[in-house]
């Protein structure tokens, strides 16, 4: 049984995205980085095919997976696709022409290196503390053990 076109996209496949609402910059470090952890490599040449498929006002998702597929395999190249097109989406609706998720997870892994660098100083600050008890502990007591030779 034959494929219809329609049927071997996933439906939000058929959803428009304009270029020019899109903060493509970003967008093209998150592509980047995807298809380097998916081919566990840097291949510019494949990274670059991408860019170049986005870089038209409405850019043809479809295009991009048939592109990609031969590359990244059809289970990896479905999951990018899919994942680039709903950010995409969320992108062009944005005021900022970024996609939620992405601000969303920049917002955490803000938090995340906040309070690391927060527990990272309440520890140092507990080791100096713990020095400064530790050295008074080990010097002997006001007056005594001490003498002084004039």
């Amino acid at each position: 049984m034959a494929m219809t076109k329609a049927s071997k996209y996933p439906p939000e496949f058929g959803q428009k995205v304009d270029r020019d609402k899109v903060n493509i910059d970003l967008m093209k470090k998150w592509i980047a980085g995807k298809i380097e952890a998916i081919m566990e490599k840097d291949d510019d040449i494949v990274i670059d095919m991408c860019y170049n498929m986005l870089d038209v006002k409405e850019p043809d998702i479809a295009g991009i997976y048939d592109m990609l597929e031969g590359f990244l395999g059809r289970a990896a190249c479905t999951k990018f696709c899919k994942e680039l097109w709903n950010l995409m989406l969320s992108a062009q609706n944005s005021p900022i022409g970024v996609p939620k998720e992405l601000l969303e997870a920049k917002k955490l892994q803000l938090q995340q290196e906040q309070g690391r660098h927060s527990n990272d100083a309440r520890g140092l600050r507990l080791t100096r503390f713990a020095g400064i008890q530790g050295r008074r502990r080990q010097s002997p007591p006001t007056g005594q053990g001490t003498t002084r030779h004039g």
